[in-house]
């Protein structure tokens, strides 16, 4: 499966503005539409996982980002979910200012944004993280449903697989411990969500 060759046409990678692709759909869709608002969301989560991408490419999606923050999109209303979902991708990419979600979350201290935080903080792209995201989930037995799914997202990014591929051996080592500590839903759901993220290719 060769996931970059399909995330350029889609993100736009190649840097051609004047070909058919998915940042040039998204910036020709008519403005306040639901197709440019469907559009936006389905961009902005395939770049969050342009760290699979060569260096110019990944820089120009990053840069890509940021615009779409700044307003490119006319007609597109930059409420609090949109922001949080390109602040989410930034993070899946390292590419977050500091003090950036501290400053979302002030703005919408609500739930969803509590929670939209956690998962934006636990998608920094680096083994610590992964490690400490992977202990998390299976030692703490206080977490909330809306907790594990943002800290699972967080952790389960498929362009950082070879940060998670290391850790397959702690992760079948635990579940054994999981499914007798925990609740058959709760305990469903984590192995499930972390399958994926910490098999080998």
């Amino acid at each position: 499966e060769d996931r970059p060759a399909r995330l350029v046409p889609l993100l736009g990678a190649d840097g051609d503005e004047a070909g058919v692709n998915g940042w040039t759909r998204l910036l020709t869709a008519k403005g306040g539409s639901d197709a440019q608002l469907v559009r936006a969301r389905a961009w902005v989560a395939a770049a969050g996982q342009a760290g699979l991408l060569a260096f110019e490419q990944r820089a120009l999606v990053v840069s890509r980002l940021r615009s779409v923050l700044d307003g490119v999109l006319q007609g597109l209303e930059l409420d609090d979910d949109i922001r949080w979902r390109v602040l989410i991708s930034l993070a899946r990419l390292g590419e977050l200012r500091e003090g950036e979600l501290a400053e979302q979350l002030a703005l919408d201290p609500s739930a969803s944004g509590r929670t939209r935080f956690l998962q934006a903080a636990s998608s920094e792209p680096t083994a610590a993280t992964k490690e400490k995201l992977l202990t998390r989930l299976l030692t703490e037995d206080g977490l909330s449903n809306d907790q594990i799914d943002a800290v699972i997202d967080g952790y389960a990014v498929a362009a950082h697989q070879e940060l998670t591929a290391p850790l397959t051996g702690r992760y079948l080592g635990a579940l054994e411990e999981l499914w007798s500590s925990r609740g058959q839903e709760v305990a469903t759901w984590i192995v499930l969500g972390l399958f994926p993220a910490v098999g080998d290719e």
